[in-house]
């Protein structure tokens, strides 16, 4: 009988040490939130297909970023954000052949949330027009990363030497710290 208890008891023992608790990368985290703070600005945008933004009728890879000359900068606070999101559009215009498409226009709105850390994924959470989003940004060093597919009747872009308008686009912004 003293055996099985002794042995309970060792075992009992090992359990318990061998479950003390390591510092955990919960998301909410105060620590690992903190690590993330910062002013990210946009660095790049990166477009599946050459697009002509400028309607210049020359179409090119990295049309879309080159063309932007506002600023749009993610700022990042102890689990709290403000966004300058960046909306991309492009009108149709019929006094203007042969594509019948005005350049590229950019807009901003400032977007406020919260955000969570989990590996290297932070993700934003938000309301917008009464709609709850979030969107996962990859964080890479310095560098936040992030696909927005949207589905839109307004770009004009090339693919395989054939001039298309609409279709679905997935976008990645790049931010650096």
């Amino acid at each position: 009988m003293k055996t099985i208890q002794y042995l309970l008891l060792v075992t009992s023992l090992l359990f318990i040490f061998s479950c003390s608790k390591d510092k955990d990368d919960a998301p909410t985290d105060p620590d690992v939130l903190a690590a993330q703070n910062g002013t990210y600005v946009l660095s790049n945008i990166i477009q599946p297909h050459p697009m002509d933004a400028d309607n210049d009728q020359v179409f090119t890879i990295d049309e879309v970023f080159k063309t932007y000359t506002g600023t749009s900068k993610l700022i990042l606070t102890d689990g709290n954000f403000t966004w300058e999101k960046l909306f991309l559009g492009q009108s149709q215009d019929a006094n203007n052949p042969p594509l019948f498409w005005d350049a590229m226009t950019y807009s901003s709105q400032t977007q406020t949330g919260t955000y969570t850390v989990s590996g290297n994924t932070i993700t934003l959470a938000y309301l917008e027009n009464g709609n709850n989003l979030s969107h996962a940004l990859t964080k890479n060093g310095n560098d936040l990363s992030f696909a927005y597919s949207t589905a839109v009747s307004r770009f004009v872009y090339e693919e395989n030497g054939d001039v298309k308008s609409g279709g679905t686009f997935d976008l990645t912004y790049e931010y650096s710290k």
